[in-house]
């Protein structure tokens, strides 16, 4: 346990920490915990740590994973936006059994979809989002922020 919690505290502070730099922002919860079941799975694969030990870390991470999604399909795609209830319960009804199934035969090519799969997630969640490009969305808020302000002092 104490491994498993040292690396999601690490990594979410190098994401955290790598977040000033980079020209758009990742959740760094999103990040810690993905790629702390990630490297737990990696390391159980390649015979590091014990993965019967560790297995239910992976699991409870993994459904973090996927509640995750569905919380940031919801802000980042429109039509998630727009009908929350059938994403989140789509999200969830097809993730967690493909969690589970995913860890239950855990090899190195199931591990390197589930790399493929996360970091076009994270593209799509936090570089480019809902057809915008973080960069695009930002600019486009701070625009709408200066005209509400505006029309506060109007009248």
């Amino acid at each position: 346990m104490w491994l498993t919690l040292i690396l999601f505290i690490s990594i979410t502070g190098i994401v955290l920490g790598l977040n000033r730099f980079l020209p758009f922002r990742i959740c760094p919860i999103c990040a810690g915990v993905s790629s702390t079941w990630l490297l737990l799975t990696a390391a159980s694969l390649a015979g590091y740590i014990n993965g019967e030990v560790f297995q239910p870390f992976i699991l409870l991470l993994m459904g973090g994973s996927v509640v995750g999604i569905a919380y940031q399909g919801e802000k980042s795609l429109d039509w998630a936006g727009r009908n929350t209830l059938v994403w989140k319960l789509a999200v969830i009804a097809i993730g967690m059994p493909l969690a589970s199934w995913a860890a239950a035969g855990a090899s190195i090519k199931v591990l390197s979809v589930e790399v493929i799969v996360l970091a076009l997630l994270t593209y799509l969640f936090f570089v480019k989002r809902g057809g915008k490009t973080a960069e695009e969305m930002k600019a486009k808020t701070s625009g709408a922020s200066k005209l509400e302000e505006m029309l506060k002092d109007c009248c």
